[in-house]
C-alpha cells in the first residue's frame, strides 16, 4: 500500500518548457520590455542567456545594492549578456518604501515611452516582496499595458553543499516582518486574526513568523505540485513537523506550478474554512509561482493582507542549482 507521500507524488504534473520551446514562445509574443533581477544565485543568468540575441525596446535589471557584493556585479553581467539598451535599477532590501517608488518610476517610464507594451518578467531571483509589489503595480496600470508574461527557472536542487536533507537550508533568522506595500488588507480589531503560510523549505523562519504574529488560528499550506521530485520529500517532512509543533493548525494544499490554481485554491480555502470574516494575513514562503498566486488572490480579495519576512542571512555559497526548464505564463488580471 502506498503511503501518503507516495500518493502525493502521483498527483504531480508539469507545465514547463525546455529552453528551445521557451525561446520560440518569446519570439511569437513580440515582447517590448524585459524585467529581471540580479541575485547571488547563478539562476539569475539563465533566462537572460536565452534572450541575448532577441530585440526588446529596453530591459530593466533590478538588484539590491545593500546586499552581498556579487549581486551588483551580477547585475552588470546581465547587462553585458543582453547587449541592448538596459537600465540598472538599484534597490535596498531594507527600504520597502524607496523600492516601491523606484518601481513606480520604472513603470511610468515604460508607459511614457511605449504604447501598450508587452512585458516579460523573469521572476526567478526577485525577492518575494519586490515581486509582489511589481505585480500589484502592474495590475494598477494594466489599462496602459499590453500582455504581461512571467517566466521562472526553478531550482534543480537547494542548499547544494549539504548532502543530508535535514541539513539543507536557504536562509536563517528574520530581521523584520512587514506588510507588503500594496496589500494592506482590512483589519478589524473586533475580529479574529488568521495567519496563512504558504510553506516551503524554511522551517525555522516559518516558526519565527508564527511566533511574531498574534493569531487566533493558523493554516499551513503544503505545495503538493513541486517542480522537482526531490523537493517534495523535504517539504513534506518539514510541513509534517510543523503540524506536530502546532497541532491546532489547519492544513491545505496549493499549487507550485500554476499561479491561477494557487490563487483559486487560496480563495476557495478561505471560503470553505469559514474564515472569510477574519483578519487574514498570508505569508508566501514558497516559490515565485505560488507567490504570484498569493498576489492574485489578494488583488481579487482586498481584505487579504500579505506579509514578508526579511531574512537575516541567505545561503549565498550554495543556495541552489538551476533546472533546465522554464515556466512561461501570461498573467490575466480580473
Amino acid at each position: 500500500m502506498m503511503d501518503k507521500y507516495q500518493c502525493l507524488m502521483k498527483q504531480m504534473k508539469a507545465m514547463f518548457f525546455n529552453f528551445s520551446d521557451f525561446r520560440s514562445n518569446i519570439k511569437s509574443t513580440s515582447i517590448d520590455i524585459f524585467l529581471c533581477s540580479s541575485s547571488f544565485e547563478d539562476r539569475c543568468f539563465v533566462i537572460p542567456n536565452q534572450l541575448e540575441d532577441l530585440n526588446f525596446s529596453k530591459s530593466y535589471i533590478f538588484f539590491n545594492e545593500n546586499e552581498v557584493k556579487n549581486i551588483r556585479s551580477n547585475a552588470t553581467k546581465i547587462d553585458d549578456i543582453l547587449k541592448k539598451q538596459s537600465v540598472l535599477v538599484p534597490l535596498n532590501s531594507s527600504d520597502a518604501i524607496l523600492n516601491y517608488v523606484k518601481i513606480i518610476k520604472v513603470l511610468n517610464e515604460i508607459i511614457k515611452d511605449n504604447e501598450n507594451p508587452n512585458i516579460l518578467i523573469d521572476t526567478t531571483t526577485f525577492t518575494h516582496e519586490t515581486l509582489l509589489v511589481l505585480i500589484r503595480l502592474l495590475e494598477n496600470k494594466k489599462s496602459q499595458l499590453g500582455d504581461i508574461f512571467i517566466s521562472y527557472v526553478g531550482a534543480k536542487d537547494y542548499s547544494v553543499r549539504e548532502e543530508k536533507d535535514e541539513d539543507k537550508w536557504l536562509s536563517k533568522g528574520v530581521d523584520e516582518i512587514r506588510t507588503v506595500i500594496g496589500y494592506p488588507g482590512f483589519t478589524d480589531p473586533t475580529k479574529e486574526n488568521h495567519l496563512i503560510i504558504l510553506f516551503g523549505f524554511e522551517y525555522d523562519r516559518t516558526i519565527k513568523i508564527i511566533e511574531e504574529y498574534e493569531y487566533d488560528s493558523i493554516s499551513l499550506g503544503f505545495g503538493n505540485q513541486p517542480i522537482q521530485d526531490n523537493h517534495m520529500k523535504i517539504n513534506y517532512e518539514r510541513h509534517k513537523k510543523l503540524l506536530e509543533r502546532y497541532p491546532e493548525a489547519s492544513a491545505f494544499n496549493f499549487s507550485l506550478i500554476d499561479p491561477l490554481e494557487s490563487k483559486n485554491q487560496l480563495l476557495n480555502y478561505i471560503k470553505e474554512a469559514d474564515i472569510s470574516e477574519d483578519n487574514i494575513v498570508i505569508a508566501p514562503m514558497n516559490n515565485k509561482i505560488s507567490t504570484i498566486g498569493a498576489s492574485l488572490a489578494a488583488i481579487s480579495n482586498e481584505n487579504i493582507q500579505l506579509a514578508y519576512a526579511k531574512a537575516s542571512l541567505y545561503n549565498t555559497d550554495g543556495y541552489s542549482s538551476s533546472s533546465d526548464k522554464v515556466y512561461f505564463f501570461k498573467i490575466i488580471f480580473d
